[in-house]
């Protein structure tokens, strides 16, 4: 269980259509570095979501800070300085870099499809 603050990020992911909570990991023990399907508590809601656990080569290149990028299904609003708590479900591939911002938007609809249905299969 990763329990973490949000922050304010570049807000790329919103110009890619998959807004993200951005958290810098404190002291947890992390699981591998990847793209995960994970479920949030935000404000007392439960979320299912996606979420990368890396330094995001694609938008920083190799010296990029790690950080864990959430991206909720649903609506949960504007939840920025939330505290949140994100959960990993299952592992679904490790974090790669891609040649372009065309080419991650299509993977993070891969990414968010593949999420929603291993968390679906859980419940």
């Amino acid at each position: 269980m990763l329990l973490l603050g949000n922050q304010d990020g570049r807000q790329l992911g919103r110009l890619l259509d998959y807004p993200t909570a951005n958290m810098r990991p404190g002291t947890e023990l992390l699981p591998p570095q990847g793209v995960y399907a994970v479920r949030a508590r935000v404000n007392g809601t439960g979320y299912g979501g996606v979420a990368n656990l890396g330094i995001r080569p694609t938008v920083e290149g190799e010296a990029g800070e790690l950080l864990l990028e959430t991206h909720l299904f649903g609506q949960p609003g504007d939840i920025y300085g939330a505290q949140m708590e994100v959960t990993p479900v299952r592992f679904l591939r490790p974090e790669a870099k891609f040649p372009s911002l065309d080419a991650l938007k299509s993977q993070l609809a891969l990414d968010a499809r593949q999420a929603a249905e291993v968390l679906e299969r859980a419940e």
